[in-house]
């Protein structure tokens, strides 16, 4: 029985392996997003632990603290240091925002772009189905021709053979 051969098989493995490349981009797109987010909330927790810290330098240990008794001024050098600080993280905060919000449009970019690799595998995949139902179809009927034919050269022997014994 002869075999189904596909001849933009070629085409059809180059589709795959392009399909295969953008899914690898994309993956390692959405883990630089993820370090990315993971940065912008390592940077607001230390931001918020700052904030919490120079809160509790400007009002001071409250009376149950150890040292609570005990009130003193405000070192006004700590609080501006401090807000130095924060002044810093807030900026770097910005900067993993504006990273972040970047390394979204990668990943959507590189969604888009598994879409169309897709697209194009399921365009040439559909015609491979297409053509070896179109084939398979073909074969039967060659097989059915070959079975009538068989059947008519069988029954006009069995007819000679009828005729000549008479």
């Amino acid at each position: 029985m002869p075999r189904f051969v596909f001849t933009l098989e070629p085409v059809m493995k180059q589709r795959i392996r392009e399909e295969e490349r953008a899914q690898r981009a994309l993956a390692e797109r959405e883990a630089a997003r993820l370090e990315a987010e993971r940065e912008m909330r390592r940077i607001q927790a230390r931001i918020e632990a700052a904030r919490q810290e120079w809160r509790q330098q400007l009002v001071g240990p409250s009376p149950s603290e150890p040292g609570g008794d005990q009130r003193g001024g405000v070192d006004v050098r700590e609080v501006r240091l401090q807000a130095g600080a924060t002044i810093k993280e807030m900026a770097e905060f910005k900067r993993s925002i504006l990273t972040l919000a970047s390394a979204r449009k990668r990943v959507a970019e590189a969604r888009a772009a598994l879409l169309e690799a897709a697209r194009r595998r399921l365009a040439i995949q559909d015609l491979r189905e297409r053509r070896w139902n179109e084939w398979r179809t073909e074969q039967g009927r060659l097989e059915q021709r070959s079975l009538d034919d068989l059947t008519v050269m069988g029954h006009g022997r069995a007819t000679r053979h009828d005729q000549g014994a008479w």
